[in-house]
């Protein structure tokens, strides 16, 4: 006759506890390392939208570049966000600032006399294009101005 082995009822129950908290545990640990960075980025997403809602996101478009004799420069970019230009202009002779864009079916165009020294502000809307040009207001020889131009979005 063979013998049977029999394990007792509370053993096999407390067995039963120990694997569903096991399990359990393990479920947790790989869902909170799973959701964290996706939590995360979340947060970060929603933190860089705000500030792009109240502008306070900004990039350098252009940092101090000296266009020289004939001052005739035009720069273009892509802007995702509507905002603000920050055009700052220090020229050695009456200088004029455009920009130019096209938003939807809007066209917007702003022209602005800096005389010789001067910072302007543009407002700028969503666009794939839009150009800014710097051209002098006087027949001079051997002028120069320096550029900066920031963008706040």
């Amino acid at each position: 006759m063979s013998e049977k082995k029999v394990v007792r009822r509370s053993v096999a129950v407390g067995l039963v506890i120990i694997c569903v908290v096991v399990v359990a545990g393990l479920v947790g640990a790989f869902e909170y390392y799973h959701y964290t960075p996706i939590v995360s980025d979340k947060d970060n997403t929603i933190i860089n939208l705000q500030n792009i809602i109240n502008l306070n996101e900004s990039r350098v478009l252009l940092s101090n570049y000296t266009a020289y004799e004939p001052i005739s420069e035009k720069w273009e970019n892509s802007l995702r966000y509507a905002g603000y230009l920050i055009v700052t202009v220090s020229p050695t002779v009456d200088t004029i600032v455009e920009v130019d864009y096209t938003f939807q079916s809007l066209h917007y165009s702003n022209q602005v006399d800096y005389g010789m020294n001067g910072t302007a502000i543009f407002p700028v809307l969503p666009s794939s294009l839009v150009s800014l040009s710097i051209s002098k207001n006087a027949i001079v020889l051997l002028a120069t101005a320096n550029v900066t131009i920031t963008y706040y979005y």
